[in-house]
């Protein structure tokens, strides 16, 4: 399959590789078959850091710039499996039986920027409109996704008169969405493959290209809502998940720069916090186990698993710049009477970068769109050709 990048995805591929984390890893995730429950668990070592490293976290912490996103440039590198196998048994009756089996593999890279002035920033703050497709329309924003996947789902359900309902379905999609604000209009390109192997009348391959004024698309619907249509193509909410992460990465720097050098330490102790003079960058290892900020990321349905990572500061200015995340879940329940099944296993991992960035300029047009007077209909036919009947 012919896959075409646009110049800022390839920025993104090529910017998100800026720690040297971009590397392939095993997606087997498996647990002993003796054990009847296990779970993936924190590390329980103690650990003290040094004043050193608490010094240095303070100094890399004072030299963070703070302040509201007046610009901002993000990107992701992801790829996540998922595997749930369930199999239960009817003890009363010798056929009934339920076998469940669900297997995913999705990749890609997504990112956005936009550019604003101070004052308009602060006045879509006041309004309450300070989410991300708000401040992407206002003036020039960006937001693109590449990504690609491959799932298989069976299902086996045997009831007593031995029956048999069976199911077996496995898809692979790929799609590229970029779209941009200007001034003054909204540009989208999506571009979706999508394959069901067991029906050949699944089997799509559709492109949409179109630009509407932002006066008439905005009388049809909000940025928020634009923002929906757009983030259901997110797998698991792939997207919104290293979004999150990030934004929690600033709200914990503004809280770590009021603390005392022992409450550092103690944050520092309690998420195992390293810091590495590396050869590129400062380099500060993590594993997150505080428990409410591990509430908060479990209030936003991130993937399952302690988050462990790296992020990456610049040597020369101190400047935070590239991150890496990794959270890897694994469970399983086997009950002895009925001999009923339940496993789980996921692996979520990120790398990407994050700055303030005013230099960006819109990505390339695709040529021949079709010209939208209709707010209505941009929806409808936005909604039709974007969203996979999958998702």
């Amino acid at each position: 399959m012919k896959k075409q990048f646009s110049i800022f995805l390839l920025f993104l591929l090529l910017s998100a590789c800026g720690g040297g984390q971009c590397q392939p890893y095993s997606t087997d995730i498996s647990s002993s078959s003796e054990d009847q429950t296990s779970e993936i668990e924190p590390s329980s070592s103690e650990f003290v850091p040094s004043k050193e490293q608490v010094a240095w976290l303070k100094d890399l912490l004072s030299k963070q710039d703070l302040s509201p996103f007046y610009n901002r440039f993000f990107s992701a590198v992801f790829a996540q499996d998922i595997n749930i196998l369930s199999h239960t048994k009817d003890i009363e009756d010798q056929f009934g039986q339920y076998t469940y089996f669900y297997t995913l593999r999705n990749s890609g890279a997504w990112g956005f920027f936009y550019d604003l002035t101070k004052e308009a920033y602060e006045e879509a703050e006041a309004k309450g409109q300070a989410g991300l497709f708000d401040l992407l329309s206002i003036g020039n924003g960006d937001y693109e996704v590449l990504q690609g996947g491959d799932c298989i789902s069976y299902t086996h359900d045997m009831g007593a008169d031995e029956n048999k309902d069976n199911e077996i379905k496995h898809y692979d999609f790929f799609q590229q969405i970029i779209s941009f604000f200007t001034e003054t209009d909204y540009r989208i390109y999506n571009s979706l493959t999508f394959n069901e192997e067991a029906n050949s009348e699944e089997k799509i391959n559709q492109k949409f290209n179109a630009i509407i004024s932002k006066d008439i698309l905005f009388d049809s619907i909000s940025p928020q809502a634009l923002g929906k249509i757009l983030n259901s193509t997110n797998l698991y909410g792939v997207q919104e998940t290293t979004c999150f992460l990030d934004d929690l990465y600033y709200e914990v720097c503004r809280e770590l720069v009021t603390y005392s050098d022992d409450e550092l330490a103690a944050f520092m102790a309690e998420n195992h916090i390293t810091i590495v003079d590396g050869e590129e960058y400062t380099e500060v290892n993590f594993e997150l186990l505080n428990e409410e900020l591990r509430a908060r990321i479990e209030e936003q349905d991130v993937p399952p698993g302690i988050i462990e990572g790296t992020l990456y500061y610049d040597k020369e200015t101190g400047i935070y710049d590239t991150y890496h995340y990794v959270s890897v879940s694994a469970s399983s329940i086997v009950d002895e009477v009925t001999g009923d099944v339940h496993t789980t296993s996921s692996r979520f991992e990120a790398t990407g970068r994050s700055y303030r960035d005013d230099h960006m300029n819109p990505t390339q047009d695709y040529p021949n769109p079709v010209v939208y007077d209709d707010g209505n209909k941009f929806i409808t036919d936005l909604s039709i050709n974007v969203i996979p009947k999958a998702f």
